[in-house]
Parts: C-alpha cells; sequence; structure tokens
C-alpha cells in the first residue's frame, strides 16, 4: 500500500516530486532538467500568481506554486545547484511582474535548451 507523503512537495538529490494527496503529480529528474524559469500570471493576489517551471527537453518536468515552493526552501536549493549560473535578476523581475510573464533563470547551454517563450501544448 502507497503511504501518502508527509509533503506535497518533494526535494532531493535525486528530483523534485510534488504530490496532491498520496498521488504523485509531477516529478523531474535533476538529471534531466533542461531549463528552470518562473511563470506568472495576471490571476494574484487571490489566487496563485507565480510558478517554478523545471522542464525537460522532452516537454515535461514539474511546475510548482511559489507559495509552495517558499515552504520547502527550493529557490534556496536552485541556487546552491546552479550557482553563478541561476539569474536571480530574472527571480527579482518575477516577483515585481502582475501580468503573464516569463522569465528564464537557467538553462543548460550544453544541450542548447534556451527557452525564451512558455512552452506549448
Amino acid at each position: 500500500m502507497f503511504e501518502s507523503p508527509q509533503t506535497p512537495l518533494e526535494i532531493d538529490d535525486i528530483g523534485v516530486r510534488r504530490y496532491s494527496g498520496d498521488q504523485l503529480v509531477e516529478a523531474v529528474a535533476w538529471a534531466d532538467v533542461s531549463f528552470i524559469a518562473i511563470a506568472t500570471t495576471d490571476e494574484g493576489p487571490l489566487m496563485e500568481d507565480f510558478y517554478w517551471v523545471l522542464g525537460t527537453a522532452d516537454g515535461k518536468g514539474c511546475a510548482v506554486p511559489n507559495g509552495l515552493a517558499q515552504d520547502h526552501g527550493l529557490l534556496e536549493v536552485l541556487q546552491q545547484r546552479y550557482g553563478d549560473g541561476f539569474d536571480n535578476e530574472s527571480v527579482i523581475r518575477a516577483c515585481g511582474c502582475t501580468d503573464d510573464g516569463w522569465f528564464p533563470c537557467w538553462s543548460r547551454a550544453d544541450r542548447g535548451d534556451h527557452p525564451t517563450a512558455r512552452p506549448t501544448g
């Protein structure tokens, strides 16, 4: 029998997993992450309007609402894992955005992944 995770978000040496109850919603392994971006919407402040997107080259990945990311220290993990290559200025710009926006924070340059727009589909 599957036990419900203690938290809706797990971050460890393998990657990031987001749950709803006992159901895995999305997951991404660090080895597969090809880009990190922030997606903002114009739906705030009554609804979540800021999402961390950890995407893979094949269009999969994990989107983490910012409230959940803050509760689990995702920004700090990303800053440590990606160091000087992580664009903190994009985070600052995203924090000030109240419209639909896409803010690339990191990409795997050696694979040529440089997302400049939201994924489609």
